[in-house]
């Protein structure tokens, strides 16, 4: 239900929080200069390429709410990702961004049809290789050891994955041993990435386009020190 009164729409227009949902089709609102066509027709003219767009903008302007709008546009076309750095935002370094980038990936083709729909045979090497990579030579110790059989693996990288957020987000040696292990296994790690992606597009149609938010809320040197 739109807002009836002064209160209630000042309640629903916070700038803090972006449209999603219900909202962002009941009160998103197109503004003059708006790049958002742009970037759609951009993407989908290129969607068979590796395509990088830079979204930028003071806070508080209506990103988040702009690239919400834009995957409701794409999710057809594309297999979207949305990965959310901002809780790492005064630390943020490029370890977090690759590893924000595979955990949500792995996790959202875990949990959606890419995985989920697909027979065992046709997922299990893939799969199965980027388990065993996360857990003996990425994360090492930070993976309980468990014995799962062979029908479980479909569901056990989602299990580990929940574990290695939550301890990623806890604690500042949990981040340097992982930022560490990145480092030295840094072309695997893209390979891992890259092969998750394509099992994605091999069994959806859709190749996968990743939504990286909080970028921008780091200081400038961190981000030079990232991107440059």
């Amino acid at each position: 239900m739109k807002a009836q009164s002064l209160t209630e729409a000042i309640s629903i227009f916070n700038p803090r929080v972006p449209l999603i949902g219900n909202q962002l089709t009941e009160f998103y609102v197109d503004r003059p200069g708006n790049p958002l066509e742009t970037m759609r027709i951009y993407l989908l003219g290129l969607r068979d390429q590796p395509v990088k767009l830079l979204f930028s903008g003071h806070r508080g302007s209506g990103k988040s709410t702009e690239l919400n709008r834009l995957a409701e546009a794409l999710k057809r076309h594309f297999f979207i990702v949305p990965v959310n750095l901002t809780q790492f935002a005064n630390t943020l370094t490029y370890q977090d961004i690759l590893l924000g980038i595979a955990l949500n990936l792995f996790k959202r083709a875990e949990e959606k049809e890419a995985v989920a729909q697909s027979p065992i045979g046709a997922i299990e090497n893939v799969w199965a290789e980027a388990v065993d990579f996360f857990k003996k030579q990425l994360f090492g110790l930070m993976f309980p050891e468990r014995s799962l059989a062979p029908d479980e693996v479909k569901v056990k990288l989602g299990l580990w994955i929940g574990e290695v957020e939550a301890r990623y987000s806890l604690t500042a040696s949990a981040r340097q041993q992982m930022a560490g292990h990145i480092d030295t296994h840094l072309d695997e790690f893209h390979r891992q990435i890259n092969d998750i992606a394509g099992l994605v597009r091999t069994q959806l149609k859709r190749p996968v386009l990743f939504i990286v938010e909080g970028i921008d809320k780091a200081d400038l040197q961190r981000a030079r020190d990232i991107f440059w």
